[in-house]
């Protein structure tokens, strides 16, 4: 269940970050030290 989620949440990050350079230049920067990468844009947006 965890996997499914995390999938679903990765699929909708991508989709975020590909349609906005906010995003994807900060989850380019957290790419490889965010121990959590599929939860890092939503905590960019209430950051």
């Amino acid at each position: 269940m965890k996997e499914i989620l995390a999938f679903f949440f990765t699929r909708i990050q991508a989709t975020f970050a590909r349609r906005t350079n906010y995003h994807n230049d900060a989850l380019r920067a957290n790419q490889f030290n965010d121990p959590a990468p599929a939860f890092s844009f939503w905590r960019s947006l209430v950051s």
